[in-house]
């Protein structure tokens, strides 16, 4: 297995956190520094884990269809796309990554948390992420986010107030019990100019730590 040059970073949390809102300027503030930088996200990244997203997205199934769904679609996006451009020496920002089966798959519906860990880390080649940045947001405030921006035709947007307090929770939880990759927290109520920068200072000390 080829070297890794490059470097990994995650972005995690619950539904309408801002995630791709803080991918978007981290990935601008970085390309204007002169880095190497590309944007992904998961479930997708390839045309084949972007037709396994389509069903996950809108389709309910057994929890261990949705587990093997998320696998397949993380497999061929590690393989095709994301090791590659680490190799040439990229950075990469993924939106959502491992730690997502750990809290939506396994965490939510009891299943054990190595076992998930297990898999993933047969499905990735044990590629793990060099950054995390989780955005830790209320889960009322949540609510009150998605219901803002009207009717969608995501599966998990729709959920009630009791399914985004659990995977809150769950993300809590996690970050008590991983000591490795970190989950970094970011207050997501806060100003989204605040946040940003303090990501993008967190980020540029790892990256520079890591070489």
């Amino acid at each position: 297995m080829s070297k890794k040059s490059g470097f990994f970073i995650s972005f995690e949390g619950a539904e309408g956190v801002g995630k791709s809102t803080q991918i978007r300027r981290l990935y601008k503030a970085l390309k204007k520094l002169g880095y190497p930088v590309v944007m992904t996200r998961e479930p997708g990244g390839t045309p084949l884990a972007e037709a396994l997203r389509k069903i996950h997205k809108s389709k309910e199934v057994g929890i261990w269809t949705e587990v093997f769904i998320i696998l397949a679609s993380r497999a061929d996006h590690v393989q095709e796309k994301i090791r590659p451009w680490l190799e040439q020496g990229k950075i990469v920002i993924c939106d959502r990554y491992q730690e997502s089966s750990y809290v939506y798959q396994a965490m939510r519906h009891g299943l054990e948390l190595n076992l998930i860990r297990k898999l993933n880390k047969l499905a990735t080649g044990n590629l793990q992420a060099d950054y995390i940045a989780w955005l830790d947001v209320p889960a009322r405030e949540i609510k009150r986010r998605l219901e803002s921006r009207g009717p969608s035709k995501d599966r998990f947007d729709g959920k009630g107030l009791g399914f985004h307090m659990s995977i809150v929770a769950a993300y809590k939880r996690l970050a008590k019990i991983q000591k490795r990759p970190k989950l970094n927290r970011y207050n997501a109520c806060l100003d989204e100019g605040f946040v940003h920068h303090q990501i993008l200072e967190s980020v540029l000390k790892a990256i520079k730590a890591s070489r």
